[in-house]
């Protein structure tokens, strides 16, 4: 007991001085973004300069989320159990997104000339470049949890703790490591790729040629936060970071700087299952 103790001790050590590490080097890249008055990246986001109407943005949300259900309802078919899914199972965020990619090019893209690319900045140009993108990623990633830690803490306070389970999944903690590493997949990589396309790229966009940025923002992040069906102070939480991520989509015209800090996010989440449960 003495001995599992101290490790916890040590790990709880090295995980908070990876957090205060990045919230440093956070305030470094900000002080540098603040003195030069304007972002350290900037995308080519398209989309944003001309919207497409939110009838076509939300029929193409309706028929991906009915056809992505329909996928992983097949999925369910195959032989799995809970701690050895098949790989439909396991990267279920990257197949049952398949069809919003091929419907969002289709009938969103395609008919105005745009790439995945030039619609949603996944390619940079200057100024900025890498180093425009991992300073403005680390201020993302600062920003997003000293949130979620000012909402926790606050949440505490009032009475309203979550859970001690909201957040974890099974395969990280009692899965052999092969499922885990295939599951740390879906969340770290296909989970932050294919949800900033869909609530940023899609829900967002569809909702910026009638709205401002404030309020697109807001339905955006809110539609995003009750989806994951966490309690209040999570889904605040959740709120929070679908608002930040909103914002930087908005000013540095990229998905990239959001993808990496909600994959940050994700991998923070992840690495605190396994140091702390495994």
């Amino acid at each position: 007991m003495i001995s599992r103790g101290q490790t916890l001790r040590d790990r709880t050590l090295l995980f908070t001085g990876l957090v205060a590490s990045l919230a440093g080097l956070a305030l470094v890249a900000l002080a540098a973004w603040w003195r030069q008055g304007r972002p350290a990246l900037r995308g080519t986001a398209r989309a944003l300069d001309t919207p497409w109407p939110p009838g076509e943005g939300f029929g193409v949300l309706v028929r991906a989320g009915a056809l992505g259900l329909a996928i992983l309802a097949a999925a369910s078919l195959f032989p799995s159990t809970l701690f050895k899914g098949n790989i439909v199972a396991l990267w279920s965020t990257l197949f049952a997104s398949l069809p919003m990619l091929w419907l969002i090019h289709r009938h969103l893209l395609k008919p105005r000339g745009l790439t995945f690319s030039s619609a949603f900045g996944l390619t940079l140009r200057r100024p900025g470049g890498v180093a425009g993108l991992l300073g403005v990623t680390v201020v993302v990633i600062a920003l997003d949890q000293a949130g979620a830690l000012a909402i926790s803490w606050s949440a505490w306070q009032l009475g309203f703790q979550p859970h001690w389970w909201e957040g974890l999944q099974e395969r990280w903690i009692w899965g052999p490591w092969d499922t885990t590493l295939l599951a740390g997949v879906n969340a770290v990589v296909w989970g932050p790729v294919f949800e900033e396309i869909g609530f940023r790229g899609l829900v967002y966009v569809s909702l910026r040629s009638r709205l401002r940025p404030v309020p697109a923002a807001l339905i955006s992040a809110g539609l995003f936060s009750l989806l994951h069906l966490y309690s209040l102070s999570g889904f605040l939480v959740v709120l929070w970071s679908g608002l930040i991520w909103a914002f930087v989509f908005e000013r540095v015209r990229s998905l990239l700087p959001g993808m990496i800090a909600h994959a940050g996010g994700n991998m923070l989440a992840l690495s605190t299952a396994l140091l702390f449960y495994r």
